[in-house]
Parts: structure tokens; C-alpha cells; sequence
């Protein structure tokens, strides 16, 4: 009895501080459930502790944000401008809901269809809020909520088809690789484009295997409706969400029979060439590139580090974009991917705060020489989850490669893709061990 009215206490205080933190508690509770729904004790035990420990480090990120805070000059703060934004917005939005007054401009700022930035995301902050008062710091929480459900949703679809070890070590990436981490705790839209790639991977993935053709609809359903809700959530987004499954699934038919698979890998690179050299094609090719050229010479003009991808000439502002070649928009394209892995270069660093992401990046490469193990070695466990991260991925880059020139920004738009590298990095992980194994086992036989 008298646990039992601490605890209620306790809740009481808890709910009275913050009545959003205390609801995205018990939904936290319940992503650490299903995360551990039907796995060994040991093992559950484990993944328990992990997330336990995840939730209660991003909970004292947030309240440090709130800490930090002089009420004497703002009502609230946060430690990103993008966030900052999305705050402001959601409150401007509950208060026109709700009657209560706001500044003109900040009231046009609401309904302007092509304001910088616009999402839905801000929407689903404002209806939050709507429900459970002013949050500027529950909306923290919120997000963090979201981004670990999106990686239990994972978890729960990788680990039967590529092993605890797999989905362990991808589970650990997710959690706490230090950007993804800082843009799960920030009211911004990553980490619900990200909760709903993964519940659309994972209803894809649930819809294949399902048993009856009830299940098989109910897993498309879901996968449509998150869909449905990226259109409206980030510009992109949905085109790559859409392009890596119908990638995946395309991928996934191909390699069921060999002979098609080599066939289309022959084919591809001489049907892309004779479709390039029809002029119409061309044309509206080269006009594309000089578009992204220009979309990236916008970025590297942005405040921050940038990198660049095209003769220096391009950079001056005097010149005219429209005299790149085709060849060099194709360098371009090259370019750019590589620099997507690249940069920021550990080891050729543009600003001191380089510096201090360096061993980030130097993980990050790590991710990226497992992932491509496990790409292999996954096409024997699961192939269609292996096409469906892969598919992501290549899409990922396809669209994001070309549009920055920026540091911070690439870094931000690549952790789009990063929480899909580190579930083929885990099966490349383990992959990597068991050969070790079997090679060290083979050692001790031959001695």
C-alpha cells in the first residue's frame, strides 16, 4: 500500500509538471514492451536495459534543454533553429484553433501553403499540444517517442530474418549514434519520416509473409496510409519512400530467378545510353543537371562549411550555370555521390567543429563497408528485407547526393538514410563474425 501511494504520488507530480511527458512515458512503456514481446529472458533482458537506458539518456538531454533555459528572456529554448521554428509554428496553430489572438504576420505565417519549411509535421504538434496544453518541451519527448518506436518497429521485422546478433548491433547503432540521437530529441520532422519508412518497410515485409490474404491486405493498408502521411511531411520523402520499395520489390523478383537478374544487369547500361542519345531525352537530362548544379551552388553560398563538386569557375557569381556540359554534369552526379560518403573529410577537416564529429564519421564509414557485407550476406537470409533496405538506401542517395553543398546540411539529409544502413551493417556484422569464427575453428583443426 504504501509503494503503491508513493507511486501514484509521484505520477501525480509528474503529470502536474508535464501532463505530455507523463502520456509519452506510458507510450515509451509500451514500445519497450512490444520490443521485448516474445524474446528469451536473457535476451530481453538486454534489449530492455538498452532501451531503458536510451529513453533515460534522451530524457535528461531534453530536461537539460529545458535547464537551460532563462525564463527571464524566453518562454522556452531549444539547440537548433529548424526546431525552434517547428515550436513556434505548432503553438501559432493551437492558438488560432483554439480563438486566442496572434500577431498578423504570424497568423499568415500559419496559412501561407508555400512557406518555407511547411510540414505536417507542425500540424501533428499542434493537435498535441491542443490536447494537452502548451508543450514546447513535451514536443521533445514527443519526437523521441516516435523515433524509438520506429526503431522497435524495425528491430521486431530484422531480428527473425537475420538473427539476434544482427538486430542487436543494428538496434544499438540506431539508439545511439550521436546524430541520430540529437535529431530524435528535437521537435522536427526526421524522426517522424523515419517512424513511418520503417512501419511502411515493416508492413511491406509483414504483408509477404503473411498466412491469409486478410493479413496480406492489412499489412498493405498500413504500408499505404504511412504513405499517404509522408506525402505531406517532407518534401522528397515521399518519392523516396515510394522509389526504395518499388525498388525493393522489383529487386526482390529479379534476383528469384538468375537469368533475368544478369540479363537486366547487362541490358541497363545499353538501354540508358541509347535512351541518352535521343535528343529530346538528352536535353531534358542536361537541363535537369543544371538544376541540381544550381541547387547546389545555392547551398555552398549558405552560411556553414560546403564542399564543392564542379569546376571552380561555376562558383564565381558572375557565371552562367547553363554552360555546363553534359559530361560534366555527369562528374557532377559522381561527385556528388562520393562526397555523400565523404564528407566531411576526418582527415582534411573546414571548420573545428569538423573536428569534434570526426569519430562520428569515422564510424560511419565503418556502417558503410558492413552494410555492403551484409547486403550479401543478407540476399541469403531474407532477400526481399535485404532489397527493401538496400532500395531505401540506393534512392536515398539518388535523391540527396545532388541537392546539398552543404556540411550540416548533407549530414542532416543523410541521416535519413543512416538508420537503414545500420540494420544491413548488423548483418554484416555478423556475417563478419562467423567467418572469423569458422576461420580461426578451421586454424585449431589444421594445427
Amino acid at each position: 500500500m504504501l509503494q503503491a501511494t508513493l507511486a501514484a504520488v509521484l505520477a501525480g507530480v509528474i503529470y502536474s509538471l508535464s501532463p505530455a511527458s507523463a502520456w509519452m512515458a506510458f507510450a515509451f512503456a509500451l514500445v519497450v514492451r512490444w520490443a521485448a514481446k516474445g524474446l528469451p529472458v536473457s535476451e530481453r533482458r538486454r534489449i530492455v536495459a538498452l532501451l531503458l537506458v536510451s529513453g533515460a539518456l534522451r530524457a535528461i538531454a531534453i530536461a537539460a534543454i529545458a535547464w537551460r533555459n532563462d525564463p527571464r528572456q524566453h518562454s522556452f529554448s531549444t539547440v537548433f533553429g529548424d526546431a525552434l521554428y517547428a515550436i513556434r509554428m505548432s503553438l501559432w496553430i493551437r492558438y488560432t484553433y483554439l480563438g486566442v489572438p496572434v500577431e498578423a504576420r504570424d497568423y499568415l505565417e500559419v496559412f501561407d501553403i508555400n512557406s518555407y519549411g511547411r510540414t505536417s509535421y507542425h500540424t501533428l504538434l499542434a493537435i498535441f499540444q491542443v490536447f494537452l496544453g502548451d508543450a514546447p518541451y513535451g514536443v521533445h519527448v514527443l519526437s523521441a517517442v516516435l523515433y524509438l518506436a520506429g526503431v522497435v518497429a524495425m528491430f521486431r521485422i530484422v531480428r527473425p530474418r537475420f538473427g539476434p546478433i544482427a538486430a542487436f548491433a543494428g538496434l544499438s547503432a540506431s539508439l545511439f549514434l550521436p546524430s541520430l540521437f540529437l535529431w530524435s530529441i528535437l521537435p522536427l520532422k526526421e524522426s517522424a519520416y523515419f517512424f513511418c519508412t520503417a512501419i511502411a518497410i515493416s508492413a511491406v515485409v509483414s504483408a509477404a509473409r503473411a498466412r491469409t490474404w486478410t493479413g496480406a491486405g492489412a499489412g498493405l493498408l498500413l504500408a499505404a496510409g504511412t504513405l499517404v502521411s509522408l506525402s505531406s511531411l517532407r518534401e522528397g520523402g515521399l518519392v523516396i519512400a515510394v522509389g526504395g520499395l518499388a525498388l525493393g520489390i522489383a529487386a526482390t523478383l529479379a534476383a528469384r530467378w538468375r537469368l533475368v537478374l544478369i540479363i537486366l544487369l547487362v541490358a541497363t547500361p545499353f538501354v540508358a545510353v541509347g535512351v541518352l542519345n535521343r535528343p529530346a531525352v538528352h536535353g531534358r537530362v542536361l537541363t535537369a543537371m543544371r538544376e541540381l548544379v544550381d541547387r547546389h551552388l545555392g547551398h555552398v553560398r549558405t552560411p556553414g562549411t560546403s564542399y564543392k563538386l564542379v569546376s571552380l569557375d561555376y562558383y564565381r557569381g558572375d557565371f552562367d550555370v547553363s554552360a555546363l556540359s553534359f559530361n560534366e554534369g555527369v562528374q557532377f552526379l559522381a561527385k556528388s555521390v562520393v562526397a555523400f560518403v565523404l564528407v566531411p573529410k576526418p582527415w582534411d577537416p573546414g571548420a573545428r567543429s569538423e573536428v569534434f564529429i570526426a569519430p562520428q564519421q569515422v564510424a560511419w564509414y565503418a556502417l558503410v563497408v558492413l552494410a555492403l557485407v551484409g547486403a550479401v550476406a543478407g540476399l541469403g537470409r531474407d532477400r526481399l528485407l535485404t532489397c527493401l533496405l538496400a532500395a531505401n538506401i540506393i534512392v536515398g542517395v539518388i535523391v540527396i547526393a545532388p541537392n546539398s553543398g552543404n556540411v550540416g546540411t548533407l549530414i542532416r539529409h543523410r541521416d535519413m538514410v543512416v538508420p537503414f544502413v545500420v540494420w544491413l551493417s548488423g548483418m554484416g556484422l555478423m556475417a563478419t563474425l562467423k567467418r572469423a569464427g569458422a576461420g580461426s575453428g578451421q586454424t585449431r583443426n589444421n594445427r
